[in-house]
């Protein structure tokens, strides 16, 4: 074929290259949307994984700023193992601590709880308006017992939100059960160091804010329910901090509600009201109290509902928020907003607005003369309180394999990540090392309250004894065993009551292995000291220079170190009051000193003293942490408290 044929037939295929393009094509099918990329996180083997992973993360939010998982499952009780061997360790070292490496640390821990926590997961997601979406979740499968039942039971509404006004700048209502708390703390002192000891921790609950007419004991066995806080700064108002000189705070109308605390805290009515009924809003009864209300004029009040408590600003105030039925803090468009998204319902609720932090961190800038300390806290106030353009929201829910906590905060877990470690073996291990003294003081306090008894049961049968018998002295196989007296008697501390002496009349004290005395009767052991010869120093018992001492007179033949005639102990009985007394001057003036004139006479601490020997209480030198010494006429010194031995 020619070159001219070539082209020719080149050109013929251009042509109907040509023509088949500008034909209609048919429409292809849509293009296979492309397949999501593989994802990257790769778990570890069903075998090798937590447990409780899935159960905690299902809770989180995985891909944020923040996640983090911790696996604490046994860790609790392998601590209270260390534990246990640490301190059996410490017995060949510290006798007295016998009794506490005896203890079942395993139970111990079991019934505070710390074993429920299984596991602990956090996360946190920054969102688009520059929060932060936060999650918390300690995983408590089996539930929450011992001192982990303190955040209540189940989850409800947040009834008393409506209360609030709308401008409120801070709220909270969360659920509390102090009594399971308490009941916890007496069932590991009973644990512990016996049923004695819960005794005696109950009683000293029970005492406990007798000054203020109410009883700590009633006021934790009742508080088992929600309490709500909330406050509304006055922008136009401040009031003087008290104490401290040039310094004023914002004003503020507040109300507090407590539920179920009604019954144990009506006895402050007695104590801090004016005495009269204010007014009766609705079902409740109101009290006022002597000022700091948030108006002039208006007193702080008190007021009861039923069984729940209340503490308000003002009794307006408090009217205002009882009567309210609309336009509360549950209307505000914000809060609505975030508790939906947070759930409605839980155990704790917290709400704060920028508001809140913007009066917080002005403080330095509205105390400019406030004095050189105080106002140096205020300026690291002003640093440390964070920025915030949106109101806070925190919401805490008990589900039924744990607490979750979640929120719309201004910053990340990643601050404070640090606190949610404490959960860990080291830290619970500082934590036990610190509550060991305290277990301790209990455990000293409930063996004084055994020697005790033991001293008053041996004293009131050698009394028993010799007066029956006719007899001046006994022994102590002849008054404790089966069918005698005292059938038993159990020593606290490696005591030994065989060693005293039983004789009528005289007081029982005894020694201790770790050198604490104890007496009974409490007034029956003062140290009596014989007088000193003719010519001897008495600071120094040694004789003075150019004279000769003399014979030492005979001591009366009643007194010795465990023993005392009973008219002297009525002189020992006067030193300790004097010396009550003198403490609590001390406590109430701030001094150091005080005489016998300052402490005796009619109206005063002391309102009359009886002589026992013609003895001069006047002459006593009354000063802060020294005893009290008195010369008697027969030139007997005594001496209170007793010195531990004869210097």
């Amino acid at each position: 074929m020619t070159s001219s044929a070539l082209r020719l037939s080149a050109l013929a295929g251009l042509v109907l290259l040509l023509l088949a393009a500008c034909a209609k094509a048919p429409e292809a099918p849509p293009p296979a949307p492309a397949p999501p990329p593989a994802a990257k996180t790769n778990l570890v083997a069903g075998a090798e994984r937590s447990p409780h992973f899935e159960d905690v993360s299902q809770h989180l939010e995985l891909g944020g700023v923040l996640y983090g998982f911790v696996d604490v499952d046994g860790d609790a009780l392998a601590l209270a193992r260390q534990t246990q061997a640490a301190a059996k360790t410490a017995v060949t070292f510290n006798p007295q601590l016998s009794m506490f490496a005896k203890q079942d640390f395993k139970e111990l821990f079991t019934m505070m709880g710390f074993d429920d926590i299984k596991a602990i997961g956090v996360s946190s997601v920054r969102e688009s308006g520059g929060l932060y979406r936060n999650r918390t979740f300690l995983y408590t499968p089996a539930g929450r017992q011992g001192l982990l039942a303190v955040f209540g039971g189940a989850p409800a509404a947040f009834t008393t939100v409506r209360m609030a006004p709308a401008d409120a700048d801070f709220f909270c209502e969360h659920e509390v059960d102090l009594k399971a708390v308490y009941d916890t703390v007496e069932a590991v002192v009973a644990k512990v160091n016996g049923p004695e000891a819960a005794t005696s921790f109950r009683d000293q609950a029970r005492r406990a804010g007798a000054a203020a007419g109410i009883s700590l004991l009633d006021l934790l066995q009742g508080l088992k329910g929600r309490v709500t806080f909330f406050s509304q700064l006055q922008a136009d108002r401040t009031v003087p901090l008290p104490g401290v000189a040039n310094v004023v705070l914002p004003g503020v109308r507040f109300v507090l509600r407590i539920e179920h605390a009604g019954p144990a805290l009506r006895p402050l009515v007695k104590v801090a009201s004016t005495g009269e009924i204010a007014a009766r809003e609705g079902t409740a009864t109101v009290y006022p109290l002597h000022g700091g209300g948030d108006q002039p004029g208006q007193p702080a009040v008190v007021a009861f509902e039923g069984s729940t408590f209340y503490a308000a600003s003002s009794q307006a105030f408090l009217t205002e928020c009882l009567e309210r039925s609309s336009g509360g803090l549950d209307t505000v468009p914000a809060f609505k907003a975030d508790l939906a998204d947070l759930g409605p319902t839980g155990n704790g609720l917290t709400w704060m607005t920028p508001t809140l932090f913007e009066s917080l961190r002005t403080l330095a800038a509205r105390n400019p003369n406030a004095p050189p300390p105080f106002r140096n806290l205020l300026d690291l106030l002003a640093i440390s309180i964070p920025e915030s353009s949106a109101p806070l929201l925190s919401v805490r829910t008990n589900l039924p394999d744990g607490i979750l906590i979640r929120s719309h905060w201004n910053r990340s877990l990643k601050a404070d990540l640090a606190l949610i470690t404490i959960y860990n073996p080291v830290s619970l291990g500082l934590l036990s090392a610190m509550a060991i003294p305290a277990i301790q003081k209990v455990r000293a306090n409930s063996q004084s309250v055994g020697v005790v008894k033991n001293l008053t049961a041996l004293h009131n049968a050698a009394e028993a004894y010799c007066i029956a018998h006719q007899v001046d002295e006994c022994t102590y196989d002849q008054i404790v065993g089966p069918g005698l007296l005292v059938p038993e008697i159990t020593p606290l501390a490696g005591e030994d009551y065989r060693t005293l002496t039983y004789r009528k009349g005289w007081a029982l004290a005894i020694r201790l292995p770790d050198g604490r005395r104890f007496i009974y009767p409490p007034s029956g052991l003062p140290y009596v000291r014989p007088p000193l010869p003719a010519g001897t120093s008495l600071k120094e018992n040694r004789p003075t220079p150019g004279r000769r001492p003399a014979p030492a007179p005979t001591p009366p033949a009643a007194s010795s170190e465990f023993g005392l005639n009973p008219a002297d102990q009525g002189v020992y009985e006067n030193l300790r009051i004097l010396h009550d007394a003198a403490e609590k001057y001390y406590a109430q003036t701030g001094t150091a000193f005080v005489t016998y004139e300052q402490l005796v006479g009619p109206g005063k601490l002391v309102p009359l003293l009886e002589l026992v020997h013609g003895e001069n209480y006047r002459t006593l030198l009354f000063k802060q942490g020294r005893p009290l010494r008195l010369h008697l006429p027969d030139g007997r010194e005594v001496v209170y408290p007793a010195p531990d031995e004869e210097k």
